[in-house]
């Protein structure tokens, strides 16, 4: 069995899913033949008519996933494989698989993925009856079919730690880091799941409301063979809540230690569970870089979009408390909310003005986009914004002149205005970096410059002005 993983999501880390993925069918299924493309770096129809596998699996979020629909459209004309479609997308929004897809994978998929595999493997085909009997899964019968849910897996520490070999050797060449010190970076994800329910996130969707954990034994295994095999000097940690259990920090910073490993990580904690504690145990770990999700500077949009537990008040405290331990602070905001008046977003550029005086180190925005499986979503259908067979690529962060979601009561231009004013202040954060840059890697930006001497252009007519790269929609 030759296995094709794809990967149609852009980006600069990893498919770290796929890599999990194929480590767990290679453990279970002992299926070795396994190749991953990516789209980053790999032409995927032309290294699939090369590689010539039995099955495909594709993996897209959704604003990828009408190029995903094109790839299986084009593959399905010249091979006459099973093309099988997985990730966040089809998770939240099962009701949009198209035909050109035998069969959608609903939430974690290793063990569905796995038996499914299998299945193929002793049947040569997907016969109707028996794919009624795998759990996990969507498919067409005439109409559409959901199976049963499949249970969650519950010892994480049989998943297999990630083969980083499956993947380009280009994600692990030395850039400059968010530390803006020189080194080798690579995404690591420690947890499954998030016990909140933020109105635009669709985690709980994905990986349930209980958060789950692989081991500290685990954890620094993983970092360990980073570390040695592929010189990762720098972890992108994407648990949604890494913070959240800290006797397992604990063990983890002391594990750390013991094994003399260094290594810098950027985290990404919720406000209210930043304290001295926590703060000293990733100071001990080697974190350097918190991200949160600011999201307003309001504090009725703040609890709207993020809970009642959440304040302003514990968010300028959690600022502040990184700051004294020298952490560097990053962030980002959302504009144009449902029920959100142009006075509130005011308040968000009131906020901004608080996080350039606590010399915070990067901060960005978004427009508030609709994904499937959030109650935004709910909302934008409800306006007949949005639906199961629509224009994926609508669905920008970025779409500032027509924004999906904003109220029929305000103004159109009054809000772009206001983004802008927003983008304009957060130019202080561009500048600061290219002084940083100017100051610790000068040769590096003179590469990069001499390298691309027309993106290192446009990036300046960025700074210079906010319109350039606040990208409109219509780009």
């Amino acid at each position: 069995m030759k296995i094709a993983l794809i990967s149609v999501n852009k980006g600069d880390t990893a498919p770290l899913n796929l890599m999990i993925l194929a480590g767990y069918l290679k453990k279970y299924g002992n299926f070795n033949d396994i190749k991953i493309f990516d789209v980053n770096f790999d032409n995927l129809y032309e290294g699939i008519l090369e590689y010539k596998p039995d099955v495909i699996g594709i993996s897209a979020m959704t604003v990828y996933y009408g190029y995903a629909v094109k790839l299986a459209e084009r593959i399905k004309e010249i091979m006459n494989i099973p093309v099988l479609i997985g990730g966040n997308h089809i998770t939240t929004l099962p009701t949009s698989l198209k035909d050109c897809f035998d069969l959608g994978v609903i939430g974690e998929g290793e063990d569905t993925f796995l038996e499914l595999i299998k299945l193929y493997e002793n049947k040569k085909e997907f016969n109707k009856n028996d794919l009624r009997k795998i759990k996990g899964i969507i498919f067409k019968d005439n109409k559409l079919i959901r199976t049963e849910e499949r249970p969650l897996i519950e010892d994480l520490d049989k998943i297999p730690i990630p083969d980083y070999d499956l993947v380009s050797p280009k994600y692990f060449t030395t850039v400059v880091l968010p530390n803006w010190r020189r080194g080798i970076p690579a995404p690591i994800i420690t947890s499954r799941g998030c016990p909140f329910k933020c109105k635009f996130c669709s985690t709980s969707i994905c990986w349930k409301r209980r958060t789950r954990y692989h081991s500290a034994e685990y954890v620094v295994e993983w970092i360990k063979i980073l570390k040695n095999k592929y010189n990762v000097d720098y972890l992108y940690v994407w648990d949604d809540l890494f913070l959240l259990n800290k006797p397992r920090l604990r063990k983890i910073a002391d594990l750390l230690k013991k094994e003399k490993i260094k290594m810098a990580y950027l985290v990404q904690p919720r406000a209210e569970v930043v304290d001295e504690e926590f703060c000293r145990l990733l100071k001990k770990m080697g974190v350097s870089g918190m991200q949160f999700g600011f999201e307003s500077g309001n504090e009725r949009m703040l609890k709207y979009l993020k809970g009642e537990s959440i304040t302003i008040g514990k968010v300028k405290e959690a600022v502040l408390m990184c700051k004294k331990y020298d952490f560097l602070v990053y962030g980002s905001f959302i504009f144009g909310s449902p029920t959100e008046t142009l006075d509130e977003m005011k308040d968000t550029l009131k906020f901004i003005d608080f996080l350039i005086k606590a010399d915070v180190e990067n901060v960005w925005s978004y427009v508030m986009t609709p994904f499937p499986g959030t109650e935004i979503w709910d909302i934008a259908k409800e306006r007949n914004k949005v639906s199961d067979d629509m224009d994926w690529n609508l669905l920008s962060y970025q779409r500032i002149s027509n924004s999906l979601l904003l109220d029929e009561g305000i103004d159109k231009d009054e809000f772009v205005k206001v983004f802008l004013e927003g983008r304009r202040k957060l130019q202080y954060f561009r500048w600061k970096k290219v002084k940083r840059d100017l100051r610790n890697n000068p040769h590096v930006l003179a590469w990069n410059t001499l390298k691309k001497p027309w993106l290192a252009f446009q990036m300046l007519r960025g700074y210079l002005n906010e319109e350039v790269w606040a990208i409109k929609d219509e780009i």
